[in-house]
């Protein structure tokens, strides 16, 4: 594992401490739930290497499949109106689908506890507004 990986793990542990945020380890990435408005789970999964924090968003629904077109389109307004996070259509291997948004924080921003914090912060109202936008403009 690379020095600037291991200092964001630790960083996330800190964070999640503070917060009192539950996370699981899955290899290299760390995943973080939450509990978004109703009874909707979101959640981050991040994977830090010396370069980039890697940031993906969830949330734990899937898109039907007569759905998949409107989904698409709802990605691409998205991304052509906003800058961050970009959005896209995930295919798993069983073939369900959910939308799922990425973005990466470079290292240059510094990685102490206040910094990563911000991001933090800034990633989950993000998160939550993401999901809310979709239901609003587009019942996904």
């Amino acid at each position: 594992m690379l020095v600037l990986a291991e200092t964001w793990r630790q960083l996330l542990h800190e964070y999640a401490a503070r917060e009192e945020y539950r996370y699981t380890v899955d290899g290299d990435s760390i995943i973080i739930r939450f509990k978004a408005a109703g009874e909707r789970h979101i959640g981050l999964k991040l994977n830090a290497t010396d370069s980039f924090l890697v940031v993906f968003m969830f949330d734990e629904r899937f898109v039907e499949e007569d759905r998949r077109p409107l989904a698409v389109m709802a990605c691409n307004r998205w991304n052509a109106e906003k800058l961050i996070p970009k959005l896209y259509l995930n295919e798993h291997e069983d073939g369900q689908c959910d939308i799922v948004g990425e973005w990466s924080v470079p290292s240059c921003l510094g990685a102490d506890l206040s910094s990563f914090t911000q991001v933090m912060e800034w990633a989950i109202a993000t998160l939550d507004s993401v999901y809310e936008w979709l239901g609003e403009n587009y019942g996904l």
